[in-house]
């Protein structure tokens, strides 16, 4: 995925080789601008009649670090996320539940996929 002066002009899901996605993002992400490009990405998928399943899910109180496990960070670890990703320090509790939803979707949405290749 790529931006030029904040037009989105194109679509690549980096070191994906399943043709199925599942997009997990947050609404106010320091690290890009996922409000704005997961929409896109999903009208992308959608006027080009992606043949295969696909999804997202956008956290209105999130940080970047959708990713299970960071509740068990110590040291110098839960200080960088604390202070590197300004949603961790001003909603902590939203963000870990966060975490745990986008994990449970990531589950529920490969069990479909795997279920669906069985089938």
């Amino acid at each position: 995925m790529y931006f030029r002066k904040k037009r989105f002009v194109g679509l690549y899901f980096p070191g994906t080789k399943a043709p199925e996605k599942v997009i997990i993002a947050a609404k106010d992400d320091d690290a890009w601008p996922s409000d704005e490009a997961v929409p896109r990405m999903m009208k992308r998928l959608e006027e080009n009649h992606y043949q295969y399943r696909y999804e997202a899910h956008i956290y209105e109180k999130a940080s970047h670090a959708l990713t299970d496990g960071l509740d068990e960070m110590t040291g110098y670890a839960k200080w960088a996320l604390n202070h590197m990703l300004p949603a961790e320090k001003k909603y902590p509790e939203e963000c870990e539940e966060a975490r745990q939803d986008s994990f449970k979707r990531i589950i529920d949405f490969m069990l479909v996929v795997a279920n669906h290749k069985i089938c």
